[in-house]
């Protein structure tokens, strides 16, 4: 076990005699104490702020400009929060096939009915997602407390730049919502209370984790770990005992994505995986960012990407290129690469403070590196509406939205689906031939639709490629007694598959 672990270091042990037997050094040594406190509190509530607002801005300007990572996915978690936060259950109109539920994709995430319930604070469709880069931001100070545990000041530094400086950790906290990428957050945070905190400071630490998503149990008894055997039984306990509690609540309603790819990853002979399987070690060492070279001064931590980045190699619908709508799904790994950094570079920083000020200077100056390298993707998969959107009036379809009554019907197109998922009566292309969301409309008609190209009904004004229709109840647009997508249906993108 680390000598660190379970305890913080002490500045005054590695200057030799003590500072107030020196003349006049107690006086300099209260100053020293006393910036480094300020330090420790202010900068990081300064820096987790100012990422915050800054993250928020592109939030505010992604609603403005209707440009979410993927409409659709991000439309099912905005509609099932909606109707939670304002008592009408868990119900989703816009996306086929899921159940209604909080475990709607067969997925375990206690978090989301806190989410849920905090989104109905907002009438905004984009409230989700600015709960995300909240929670994210707030990962800020969890990597500076675990750089002060480690290395006191200049570990915090160096934990505050590789977190707060991180592309990687940015473009998962613009995802839209995805529960997976609260992992992010909730690494550092638990990986402290193995190491540093008191038993029931780590349990819940472990148990704030294990409670983003069910992936990320996995990841406990590895944290554990970090703070020795003990905290590894810990972790696994948690884990165990979190695993035990699903299962009382009976089998969920849609099959658990992660049960369905572990069985499937376990029939794969293993001469077979080894022959087959070609794992992405650039892509994934591209998502450790700016905390690549440092991660190995964590190496009990950053040991778990491998398996990980096996994992995704071996299912064969996995995430393949940045690229993709998808990439939240690597979150777990930018999570340990980056908080495995953040706890070496803080261990390295005890050797002295030329070699602390070393780190933080390597820490940025890669944090800087990182960021060029990432510039292309993150101009695509993150920045999608720019900055100076903000000085620009919103989207022309907001206009045409608010001409919707709320309690009508809506027929609208799956790319801007997410302007429309806080409205409770809302279908797409992908659910009209849902029973489940058509039972859900409570024998509704259509009433409205927002598309592109011709559709039944009366055109009452048209913005950016799409046209609004009232649909005459003489002449209604009937869901399930047709062919799938046949008649007046507008095209759209291939079927998503929300947080799988």
């Amino acid at each position: 076990m680390d000598s660190a672990a379970h305890s913080d270091p002490d500045p005054a042990a590695e200057g030799g005699a003590p500072a107030a037997a020196r003349p006049g050094g107690g006086g300099r040594a209260a100053l020293i104490s006393l910036i480094e406190v300020v330090l420790a509190f202010g900068l990081p509530l300064l820096v987790c702020v100012g990422w915050t607002r800054a993250m928020l801005a592109l939030v505010d300007a992604h609603e403005r400009s209707i440009a979410p990572m993927g409409s659709l996915a991000y439309a099912t978690f905005a509609q099932l929060a909606d109707s939670f936060a304002e008592g009408r259950g868990w119900v989703q109109t816009v996306h086929r096939g899921y159940a209604q539920s909080w475990t709607w994709g067969g997925h375990y995430t206690p978090l989301y009915l806190i989410n849920a319930k905090l989104s109905g604070l907002s009438t905004s469709p984009w409230a989700l997602a600015r709960l995300q880069v909240g929670a994210v931001g707030l990962g800020v100070l969890a990597a500076a407390r675990l750089g002060w545990a480690e290395g006191r000041l200049a570990g915090l530094l160096a934990g505050l730049v590789l977190y707060a400086s991180s592309t990687p950790i940015m473009v998962m906290a613009l995802a839209d919502y995805q529960d997976l990428v609260l992992v992010i957050p909730a690494l550092p945070l638990a990986v402290w209370g193995a190491r540093h905190g008191r038993g029931w400071q780590a349990a819940l630490c472990l148990l704030l984790l294990g409670a983003t998503r069910e992936e990320a149990l996995l990841l406990l008894p590895a944290v554990g770990l970090t703070g020795g055997l003990g905290r590894g039984l810990l972790g696994l306990g948690v884990a165990a005992g979190v695993v035990w509690v699903y299962q009382g609540l009976g089998p969920p309603l849609y099959d658990t994505p992660l049960v369905s790819i572990l069985e499937f990853e376990g029939r794969v002979p293993l001469d077979q995986a080894l022959r087959a399987v070609r794992v992405p070690w650039d892509m994934h060492a591209f998502l450790a960012g700016p905390a690549l070279p440092l991660l190995v001064l964590g190496p009990e931590l950053a040991a778990a990407a491998a398996p990980i980045a096996w994992f995704h190699a071996l299912d064969p619908a996995s995430v393949r290129n940045l690229h993709n709508p998808s990439l939240h799904h690597l979150a777990p790994m930018v999570a340990v690469l980056t908080t495995a950094a953040v706890l070496g570079a803080g261990r390295a920083c005890r050797a002295g403070r030329l070699v602390g000020l070393g780190v933080v200077l390597a820490a940025g100056g890669l944090g800087w590196r990182a960021h060029e390298a990432w510039r292309p993707l993150w101009q695509d998969l993150a920045v999608r509406a720019r900055p100076t959107d903000r000085d620009r009036e919103r989207h022309r379809l907001w206009g045409l939205l608010a001409q919707v009554p709320e309690d009508d019907v809506l027929y609208i197109d799956q790319l801007i689906v997410a302007a429309a998922a806080r409205r409770p009566y809302v279908v797409t292309r992908d659910s009209e031939d849902d029973p489940q969301a058509v039972a859900a409309l409570g024998g509704r008609p259509v009433a409205w639709a927002l598309v592109p190209g011709p559709f039944v009904g009366e055109a009452v004004g048209s913005a950016a490629g799409h046209t609004l229709y009232k649909i005459d109840p003489a002449q209604p647009y009937l869901l399930l007694q047709r062919p799938l997508h046949g008649g007046g249906a507008p095209a759209g993108p291939p079927k998503q598959r929300p947080g799988g």
